[in-house]
């Protein structure tokens, strides 16, 4: 409609940026991203940013996951607890972080926990570790299914039966289910 008044993005829109892997190369490289996606958006503050894992693809090792948590934990601690900090963002959050994860930040001094986790879900394939950590923790859930040439995508080596029901949850059902 020509004659239709825009919306005011920060009225109306819980706006979450979801950074990409990339956000760890520097802990200024997360605040550049949140930053430049505000400003698309013409937003000042937004509700959520979250970040991934620091998953390089490199042959997993003990080696390379310590490196991966330090990685992600010096992105957290200098890049995106700042931007709360500063009031740009209201919530601080995770995408898709497995349980063992999610203990290192919660093992880590000085590292607020996130308010909210993007759980990467499918249909036979909950997280069921990782909801139950969060709901221990306050850390709210929000299921997020990806459809992906037409499938809903589900992470290899996962396994359940969908998500099961509590804070943020519910259940994840096929259209038959």
């Amino acid at each position: 409609d020509p004659n239709a008044q825009p919306i005011d993005a920060a009225q109306r829109l819980f706006i979450v940026l979801r950074l990409d892997r990339q956000c760890h190369r520097f802990p200024e490289t997360a605040r550049d991203q949140a930053k430049a996606m505000a400003k698309e958006l013409g937003v000042e503050q937004v509700d959520l940013v979250t970040i991934p894992w620091a998953d390089d693809s490199r042959e997993p090792s003990r080696r390379v996951r310590n490196q991966q948590a330090e990685a992600f934990l010096r992105t957290w601690q200098k890049g995106i607890v700042p931007l709360q900090d500063a009031g740009f963002v209201k919530n601080i959050g995770v995408d898709n972080l497995n349980t063992w994860q999610l203990e290192r930040l919660a093992d880590s001094p000085n590292c607020p926990m996130p308010s909210f986790h993007l759980v990467k879900v499918s249909p036979g394939h909950g997280k069921f570790d990782e909801v139950r950590f969060c709901q221990a923790k306050s850390i709210e859930c929000i299921a997020l299914l990806s459809a992906e040439t037409g499938r809903l995508a589900a992470d290899d080596g996962d396994e359940g039966e969908g998500v099961g029901e509590g804070k943020g949850g519910g259940e994840a059902k096929d259209e038959d289910g």
